[in-house]
């Protein structure tokens, strides 16, 4: 039986080699003056689809084995849009050439219709991006217009603002520190989103109180004189205010008065019982969330100030620096591409 990326590449490669795209592992691209057009096959246990991307030579080196682009199936049409093609375990329609929609069943035949289906999306609505992106700006003005046509046009301005090194390509130095200062509030949002994640933790110790609280009700509730105990700890200095409130107005309080100390002990028993899982359960989250907090930090600290040294670069006249470093990536980058494999431990 044949394989969904044997099919792949034996029918993409007929049709991409007139186009000059090469091969690496389960990718097809092509450098056209300096931009990067890449293809490649993404597949799953039981569904497949098709990722492209360009990118300006000038942004440094594209790992070939491990990028992530633009999914194809967004470009598909009617009930399917958005959907991955299935080979193994059929549940979804896939739109064949006439433009009727029929259920696909795995065998060596389905999988052909599959690969048949997908090129012609590549076909039909990705080659023509890329034989319109035949440079940073005409390539900057396409995928810009793929971001809209799929994602609307607040994402396409979210996406936008990350190709600094597509502007700074092109000579638009000015959009290019409108995308850094975004990129860099970006940043400092999740930092803060973080910390706030952080703050979270004085709530976990202000539950360990409470643990401590309800197990002293406990206590409280075995007593041989409750309303005298409760009166000894109101009467403590000590005594958080909020357990000083619970202490007044709980309703389990009024079942000691009424000389009823069983349905107190229950309920308390049962306040403990739930408090002390829900501290075990955070006990180990609040290390994660610490150790997310400082990992969080550390890479939003660095990437604020990579990004923030960037904008001073760019507030300077003479671009002398940007240019040597969009020269030293290209070169980089044409080395890299003109094998992948050779130069895969370079990156």
């Amino acid at each position: 039986m044949n394989t969904i990326t044997k099919v792949y590449k034996s029918k993409f490669k007929e049709v991409l080699s007139p186009y000059g795209f090469r091969t690496f592992r389960n990718s097809f691209y092509r450098i056209v003056n300096d931009v990067v057009q890449v293809i490649r096959l993404d597949k799953s246990a039981d569904s497949c689809t098709i990722e492209f991307n360009i990118w300006p030579l000038s942004e440094g080196i594209v790992d070939l084995s491990s990028w992530r682009g633009y999914n194809i199936s967004e470009l598909r049409s009617g009930k399917v849009r958005g959907r991955h093609w299935q080979f193994e375990k059929f549940s979804q329609y896939a739109k064949n050439r006439q433009g009727i929609y029929e259920t696909l069943v795995a065998d060596d035949g389905d999988i052909e219709d599959i690969v048949d289906d997908m090129l012609l999306v590549i076909t039909s609505c990705v080659v023509p991006i890329f034989e319109k992106a035949i440079d940073c700006n005409s390539a900057l003005e396409e995928i810009k217009k793929h971001d809209i046509y799929v994602y609307g046009e607040k994402i396409a301005a979210v996406y936008d603002s990350r190709r600094h090194w597509w502007y700074i390509k092109i000579g638009n130095y000015e959009k290019a520190m409108q995308g850094l200062t975004s990129i860099i509030e970006q940043h400092q949002s999740a930092l803060d989103t973080n910390l706030k994640k952080f703050d979270r933790l004085v709530q976990i110790e202000v539950r360990r109180e409470y643990i401590d609280y309800y197990t002293l009700q406990y206590e409280l509730a075995k007593s041989n004189d409750p309303v005298q105990t409760r009166l000894d700890m109101l009467s403590n200095e000590n005594l958080p205010q909020r357990f000083r409130e619970h202490l007044l107005s709980e309703g389990w309080e009024i079942a000691f008065s009424v000389g009823n100390p069983s349905i107190a002990k229950r309920q308390i028993r049962d306040f403990e019982r739930a408090l002390k899982e829900l501290m075990d359960e955070n006990s180990s989250y609040s290390k994660e969330l610490i150790d997310t907090w400082r990992k969080c930090k550390e890479r939003a600290d660095e990437s604020i100030e990579q990004y923030s040294n960037l904008v001073k670069l760019l507030s300077i006249p003479d671009r002398a620096y940007f240019h040597k470093i969009i020269s030293q990536n290209e070169l980089q980058s044409q080395e890299y591409f003109a094998s992948p494999s050779k130069n895969k431990a370079k990156i």
